[in-house]
């Protein structure tokens, strides 16, 4: 399957803006594939940069955190066949893609280019 371009929204620690590195997240190393951890997946990005910084700004205003708080960064991607994400590990749960924020493609591997 062909690598697409998109965009994955990270802590400075780059680490998922959202799902933590204790309940299933991942860290998004430059130039390097980012797979799921075992018994989780896939992976979230968005597909517009647009999508991306709408994310920060909603995420900000719900949370205490600033947008200075999370980077977003182009990557490249394998688009996942699964519609929806899942963490066995921790916490047992799984969410559809109507569940997830406007824009987010689900992946099976990301590599950050920046």
């Amino acid at each position: 399957m062909k690598e697409l371009t998109g965009y994955k929204v990270i802590t400075d620690a780059r680490h998922s803006a959202i799902v933590t590195i204790s309940t299933g997240g991942v860290e998004y190393p430059k130039l390097k594939k980012t797979k799921p951890k075992k018994l989780c997946g896939p992976l979230c990005i968005f597909d517009t940069l647009d999508q991306a910084m709408d994310f920060v700004q909603k995420r900000c205003i719900i949370t205490a955190f600033r947008e200075s708080d999370f980077q977003i960064v182009t990557c490249k991607y394998k688009k996942s066949k699964t519609a929806a994400i899942w963490n066995t590990d921790s916490w047992s749960s799984e969410f559809g893609l109507s569940s997830l924020p406007r824009g987010t493609v689900l992946a099976d591997s990301v590599t950050c280019l920046e």
